[in-house]
């Protein structure tokens, strides 16, 4: 992303990748998302960042019953705790 000091602009770019595939009466997903958490301006901390996964599957809508299980991952980075 960019910082500009003069200004109370910030831009900020994220990426994410996901996929599904078609299993017949099931769905699989999965995707890795990145996530950012830019610092005040002026302040002299680094933006904290963070790196989640994700992987599931559902059902396709065959029956009359439905269902969504999932894992969900996420690594944090400069993660700023406040006591």
């Amino acid at each position: 992303g960019t910082y500009e000091h003069d200004k109370t602009s910030v831009s900020d770019t994220l990426l994410g990748i996901g996929a599904t595939y078609n299993l017949g009466s099931n769905i699989v997903y999965d995707g890795v998302h990145e996530g950012h958490s830019l610092p005040s301006p002026g302040s002299s901390f680094q933006e904290e960042t963070s790196l989640s996964y994700e992987i599931g599957i559902r059902s396709n809508g065959g029956s009359k019953f439905y269902y969504d299980i999932a894992y969900f991952n996420t690594s944090f980075e400069d993660m700023l705790i406040y006591p």
